[in-house]
Order: C-alpha cells, then sequence, then structure tokens
C-alpha cells in the first residue's frame, strides 16, 4: 500500500500516514525502513513524503508497518535513532 506522512512526533517516535485508501495508520519509528532523522528533517520541510507500507488493523485501528520512503527507493538501511 501507498500514502503519505501526515504527522510525525519525532520525540516520541511516532507518526501517522494516509493511505491510498483514505484511512490514517500510525507508526512506530521501529516500523520505518530508513533513516528516522532523516525522515523526521524532510517531514519538516515537506507534509508530502510519500511512502510504501503494510498495512494491518489493532485494538486501537489502523497500523502501517515496514514503512519505506518511495522518494529514496534504494534506502535499504534500518537505523531507528
Amino acid at each position: 500500500m501507498t500514502g503519505k506522512i501526515d504527522k510525525i512526533h519525532a520525540d516520541k517516535g511516532f507518526g501517522w500516514i494516509n493511505g491510498e485508501d483514505s484511512e490514517r495508520y500510525f507508526f512506530h519509528k521501529s516500523d520505518f525502513n530508513g533513516h528516522w532523522t532523516d525522515l523526521v528533517v524532510d517531514s519538516k520541510l515537506s507534509k508530502s513524503i510519500p511512502v510504501q507500507f503494510q498495512s494491518g488493523r489493532t485494538t486501537k485501528g489502523p497500523r502501517a508497518s515496514m514503512v519505506s520512503r518511495l522518494d529514496f527507493p534504494n534506502q535499504s538501511v534500518t537505523e531507528n535513532g
């Protein structure tokens, strides 16, 4: 599934994605495959960072996992700090 970053709470290590299906997905920085710090910085500059992810549900609602940026498709480093 694809979507765009909606909001990130960098200090708490989580954010939300607006999915292509109009759902809003929660994700934790441990769900992000890439450089979390770069994502945080870039999200302050642009509110429309495209991502792909696996969708799921928890008791609290939609949840994204395996989140990867589409604007950096060759980035495969996992760094959660």
